[in-house]
């Protein structure tokens, strides 16, 4: 028999109410577990949730430290620390790449020819993310055969062990070109070598963008 409790109310059972009292009390032990994991101490070294990952688009200016942030250079076959200040001020692209992506290294060619064309207005960088895709060996190897001028370039120059760039702009697909205009400003993130003389862009075009 049920036992009515107020107007409609059905009052449970002992059983019911016993049985609900032990979830309860299961219910408060998780929360308070939950909160104890949740709650960093003050010698923990955890200060709360870490912060967002800032992606840039187009449209966005690179931020203050992008140009005085060092990055590992592979030059003239050594390495050496840098950073991007003497590209200050010139139209900067980044050239996302890995030695596999043949895309990017046929690329080259054209980006060669441009960058001596327009060499008082713009810079050129490549971008490896090593050792993600590359290594360091591979990296000397190409340099020593000198495979580079097989693909038009005079000589062979990366940023490497970089994964600042690549999640600045949440490099995703390969090559991968990044304009920044003389304000630092993002213009254009795009697959396609707007480099390429061979690209059907009028001489006003050309020259709005460069």
């Amino acid at each position: 028999m049920r036992n009515i409790f107020g107007a409609g109310e059905v009052l449970p059972n002992p059983k019911t109410i016993k049985l609900y009292s032990a979830l309860l009390s299961i219910l408060c032990l998780v929360s308070m577990f939950s909160l104890s994991a949740q709650t960093p101490r003050k010698d923990s070294g955890a200060d709360g949730p870490k912060p967002k990952k800032v992606v840039l688009r187009v449209g966005n200016d690179v931020p203050k430290d992008f140009w005085t942030r060092k990055h590992l250079f592979f030059r003239n076959g050594d390495t050496v620390s840098a950073t991007l200040e003497k590209y200050k001020g010139k139209i900067l692209v980044l050239d996302f790449w890995y030695l596999g992506c043949r895309s990017c290294l046929l690329d080259q060619k054209e980006i060669a020819k441009a960058k001596k064309k327009y060499k008082d207005r713009l810079n050129v960088i490549m971008v490896n993310n090593l050792p993600n895709w590359d290594n360091i060996e591979a990296f000397k190897k190409f340099y020593r055969m000198e495979r580079y001028r097989d693909f038009g370039m005079d000589d062979f120059e990366s940023i490497i062990y970089d994964s600042y760039l690549y999640d600045l702009f949440d490099s995703f697909a390969y090559p991968m070109y990044v304009w920044i205009n003389e304000d630092g400003a993002i213009r254009t993130i795009t697959g396609m070598n707007l480099l390429d003389a061979r690209f059907p862009i009028s001489s006003k075009e050309e020259g709005e963008r460069l």
